[in-house]
């Protein structure tokens, strides 16, 4: 799951367990796509045959939605990582490697307003707890995440 976070990819979550059996259900089959392509995922009412029901999947007629993106930077994160320059490395690359780790990219839809730098960074710290939530699972960090969450709205 780690993988597909860092490759941007969602989740299509199919409307039921696709797996029944007597005593247990599971969603055995999975299906991701990336943010800007919209697919809905359902699920028949017959096997066909197998142990588990197939998904079907089918673009969406909407038109996929356009979306600006903006690059906010997190300066003390990018001052900790520029502290000393790895052997080996020239100092332009150094930099420009520790301005990459330290960016989060924000995607917002064309027609809403344009978000001010301070909205901006409270999205990047958002999706910044929200990728460290998920890599914990810890109470404290999920609670964190929500009450930024929350101010996003």
């Amino acid at each position: 799951m780690e993988t597909t976070l860092r490759a941007g990819l969602g989740l299509l979550k199919p409307p039921s367990p696709t797996f029944v059996t007597l005593r247990h259900s599971s969603t055995l089959d999975l299906a991701f796509t990336t943010p800007g392509i919209r697919y809905e995922c359902r699920k028949p009412a017959d096997t066909w045959g197998s142990d588990h029901f197939p998904l079907f999947l089918t673009p969406t007629s909407r038109r996929p939605q356009e979306d600006r993106t903006y690059a906010v930077i997190s300066w003390p994160e990018f001052r900790v990582r520029s502290k000393e320059i790895p052997p080996g490395q020239s100092f332009l690359d150094h930099v420009a490697t520790c301005a990459r780790e330290a960016t989060t990219l924000v995607r917002v839809p064309v027609n809403s307003p344009v978000p001010d730098l301070r909205l901006l960074n409270i999205r990047a710290n958002r999706r910044r707890q929200e990728r460290i939530a998920l890599n914990t699972s810890l109470p404290a960090d999920w609670t964190a995440y929500r009450r930024i969450d929350a101010a996003c709205r």
